[in-house]
């Protein structure tokens, strides 16, 4: 797969910074209270420096802070989001490429790739508090905000590796497809769904056993995913279909 670089506050960007997109109201009338119009948002973009190549982000809406994983770096910028400053760099494994951030414990799994591990952040202290060894080639994270179980997805070992979220040690490691990507949890019906790019299939596991339950075939190189647990819908996007 090739990397591509883009430009700053339009995607992923190599660039020390992440962007900002602050949108703000304003009103026409000044007295609001009898305003009949809701007014324009105002958009604000400004940049925040943080480490070499930041690549995700994730945000704690408990604690409103922001998590950036800076892969070239080897690092996990901390900012304020009620500042807008970094307050803390926190080294990682090799290579971080997904954060998912539990608020219940406020705690972010950072996964890296190249280190084969995920490391765990304590909110409070900005601090890794646990190093956890996983599949080959992690490359995405989700967790189940009910039960709080981690899933990991290692594309090198095609599998997912599953996280107790209370002790921070896996408990079980499910086969799915060729080069899985992205995966996505539904908490109502305790389910997984785990993309596998190069089997052009999702995977889908039952998160109570952590089994393997059915392989839905879908467009070509799938490689993210993402459900509505109010419908049940779960929405794959097909790299090289151009579909979802």
């Amino acid at each position: 797969m090739t990397r591509r670089k883009y430009n700053a506050c339009r995607g992923i960007s190599l660039a020390p910074f992440v962007c900002v997109l602050l949108v703000t109201m304003s009103f026409t009338n000044a007295n609001v209270a009898f305003a009949q119009e809701a007014g324009t948002p105002e958009q604000k973009v400004i940049s925040i420096p943080v480490g070499r190549s930041p690549v995700a982000v994730a945000v704690d809406p408990t604690s409103n802070k922001v998590y950036v994983a800076n892969f070239v770096a080897n690092t996990v910028s901390v900012i304020d989001g009620s500042t807008d400053q970094m307050i803390a760099t926190i080294s990682v494994g090799k290579s971080p490429n997904w954060i998912a951030i539990n608020s219940k414990t406020s705690k972010a799994y950072v996964v890296n790739s190249v280190a084969d591990t995920v490391s765990v952040i304590d909110g409070p202290t900005d601090k890794v508090i646990k190093t956890i060894a996983v599949g080959s080639n992690p490359v995405g994270v989700a967790i189940n905000p009910t039960t709080g179980r981690v899933y990991v997805v290692n594309a090198g070992s095609r599998s997912v590796s599953v996280i107790d979220g209370s002790f921070d040690d896996v408990i079980s490691t499910t086969l799915v497809g060729a080069n899985p990507l992205g995966v996505a949890v539904n908490p109502r019906t305790s389910t997984v769904y785990v993309a596998n790019s190069l089997s052009n299939t999702v995977s889908v596991i039952d998160a109570q056993t952590n089994k393997l339950t059915g392989t839905v075939e879908v467009g070509n190189y799938p490689n993210w995913v993402a459900l509505n647990p109010s419908t049940n819908k779960v929405y794959v996007s097909n790299g090289e279909s151009g579909t979802i």
